[in-house]
């Protein structure tokens, strides 16, 4: 995932609470609580990360492309480790963990079999490794429609993501030698104050280039009387994905 922004991590901590059932879910088909070591891949600020260590019997291990993250990350959550990771390779040694995990990850992965497979050796054989969350803007309903769907989508994959990673996760899994189980689920948003202009701040860095400010501005208004209002539905896809090692 490109650099972003510090104000980003308020938009992947509203995040991952929209998420958190789905977790919960895959996290039950995982048995997690009888994993040991873990492998957080695209760790963000460490908030998942941490999430993940409270869970298991051992500990967890967060990784980023993004320095600042890392950092971050590091900041906040000193008892853990965290470590700057390349896009091709992961820096751990064979058989490290017994599970790893990524959360909004794969869709911003230049090739995602190949992090999967990356995922799979770092793995101890009998462990897993799991796509905890991956969205697809394909199927994102919003009312009102304020033509998001089709501007977040052009505007993430100029940005290197693939706005259908939902969708692909089974063919990214068996590309990488793994046989996984799959789900596609989601929500609707019930976010509040602080989710909705967390939101909005992040639609901004995505849709820079792609809609002026005017536009922005317009929609966000629009957005928020309908929040307001308790008239508003957004729902995005979520798919997930485990495979045993």
């Amino acid at each position: 995932m490109p650099d972003q922004p510090a104000a980003s991590f308020a938009y992947y901590r509203a995040q991952a609470g929209w998420t958190r059932e789905l977790r919960d879910h895959v996290y039950r088909r995982l048995a997690v609580g009888t994993r040991g070591r873990a492998l957080d891949v695209g760790c963000g600020d460490g908030h998942l990360t941490a999430e993940l260590a409270a869970k298991v019997r051992d500990t967890a291990v967060g990784c980023d492309v993004d320095a600042g993250a890392v950092a971050a990350a590091g900041a906040a959550h000193p008892e853990l480790s965290f470590v700057v990771s390349g896009s091709e390779k992961l820096p751990f040694a064979d058989a490290s963990f017994d599970l790893a995990v990524c959360h909004f990850t794969l869709l911003w992965a230049a090739d995602p079999a190949a992090l999967l497979a990356e995922m799979r050796r770092v793995t101890r054989p009998g462990g897993a490794v799991a796509a905890l969350a991956e969205p697809d803007w394909g199927g994102y309903l919003q009312w009102p429609n304020l033509g998001l769907r089709e501007l977040l989508a052009t505007a993430l994959a100029s940005r290197g993501a693939d706005p259908l990673a939902g969708r692909k996760l089974p063919a990214w899994f068996t590309a990488a030698g793994m046989a996984c189980r799959y789900g596609l689920t989601g929500g609707p948003w019930r976010g509040d104050e602080a989710d909705l202009a967390a939101t909005w701040d992040h639609h901004r860095w995505t849709l820079a280039g792609f809609v002026d400010e005017r536009r922005l501005r317009v929609m966000e208004t629009q957005a928020r009387r309908a929040a307001a209002d308790g008239t508003a539905v957004i729902h995005l896809p979520l798919a997930w994905a485990v495979a045993t090692v």
